[in-house]
């Protein structure tokens, strides 16, 4: 399993979770290798093994010096049956001998988007090669797949993001608490300005669960607003699941999610959630996820939901979330894929 986190510092997020809960749900008799970038607390199993491939002293992003660093280690990869990584620029890199998953997770145009061509351009050429060159393509979000990348893709299978189960829809339903929430990394894609304008707009407190480069800078916006606003800083999945079972609307305005881990496990406990139109948000819209065009609709959909009441129909649509997207569920299907490549 190939990925450039430690599960922790170096690489948080979505994919680092997803790596993790897959992980920890792999078949009995399956035993994973870990390349990682920095040296774990702990792994998903205490059974799995670790390598660290050593970025010291190269130059440029992280990913960048994780691949370079994997040329060190072919021989080593080589010895596996299978070989998961998880970007596509990594493929290039793994030996020839074992075969190949990639698993993409939705991100082929989110620089591209946010103003970043040169990169954005560079990451969706490199994801062309990526899936030319793997025996099996796992994507949180087909449908974002270029014609050319899936034009050589031999075999592509879709996947789910796994939720943890702390997020389990239980007895105990939100207080109906008023305001606005939160989750996700404090960086410029995420667009939580926009959030802090539709929070003073509608007039709601916000709760900021997450961490990031941008905290600053919206500590400082959020006082420029007045509003009242609670940073929380990195949060465990126990803390995230408390602050949603308090109460409260969940609100995403960034268009480059593959698949929103946190709207997954917002919904599994009855949380609403609300977002602007954009790419791997649509496939949580069956599950309760509500979707408009600007932010202006966005204050009108969280004024919607404020003055209705839908606690059985959101009931539903949460046991239909947890059903879908628990973490052994989601893996059943993953290594099911896995393991019929390495038996073929």
């Amino acid at each position: 399993m190939v990925y450039a986190t430690d599960f922790g510092l170096l690489s948080p997020g979505g994919i680092a979770r997803f790596v993790a809960r897959i992980g920890a749900q792999a078949p009995s008799d399956l035993r994973i290798t870990y390349y990682l970038a920095g040296e774990p607390a702990e792994l998903p199993r205490a059974t799995d093994g670790a390598v660290i491939v050593h970025t010291a002293g190269r130059r440029g992003p992280l990913n960048a010096r994780f691949s370079a660093g994997l040329w060190s280690r072919r021989q080593e990869l080589a010895r596996h049956d299978v070989v998961i990584c998880h970007r596509p620029e990594y493929v290039p890199c793994l030996p020839r001998e074992a075969k190949t998953v990639l698993v993409l997770h939705g991100g082929s145009w989110n620089a591209w988007r946010f103003g970043r061509r040169l990169f954005g351009l560079a990451y969706h050429v490199a994801e062309i090669p990526g899936c030319a060159l793997s025996d099996l393509v796992i994507s949180v979000d087909p449908a974002s797949l270029s014609r050319a990348a899936r034009s050589v893709t031999r075999r592509l299978v879709p996947t789910r993001a796994p939720v943890d189960d702390v997020f389990a829809p239980g007895p105990k339903s939100s207080n109906g608490c008023r305001r606005l929430l939160v989750a996700a990394r404090l960086v410029p894609e995420k667009r939580i300005p926009i959030l802090f304008e539709v929070a003073h707009d509608v007039g709601l407190p916000v709760t900021v669960m997450g961490d990031g480069p941008e905290r600053r800078r919206l500590e400082r916006l959020a006082a420029s607003l007045e509003l009242d606003t609670t940073f929380l800083g990195a949060v465990t999945p126990l803390q995230i699941r408390d602050e949603y079972l308090r109460g409260g609307i969940l609100a995403m305005a960034t268009k480059a999610e593959g698949y929103p881990l946190a709207v997954a496990e917002a919904l599994s406990v009855g949380v609403p959630a609300v977002g602007l139109h954009g790419p791997g948000l649509t496939q949580l819209q069956p599950y309760g996820l509500s979707l408009f065009r600007s932010p202006r609709d966005l204050s009108a959909g969280v004024r919607a939901l404020l003055s209705t009441s839908d606690l059985d129909g959101r009931a539903e649509r949460a046991v239909r979330a947890w059903q879908d997207h628990r973490a052994e569920v989601v893996a059943e299907s993953f290594w099911g894929h896995v393991m019929a490549l390495v038996e073929l």
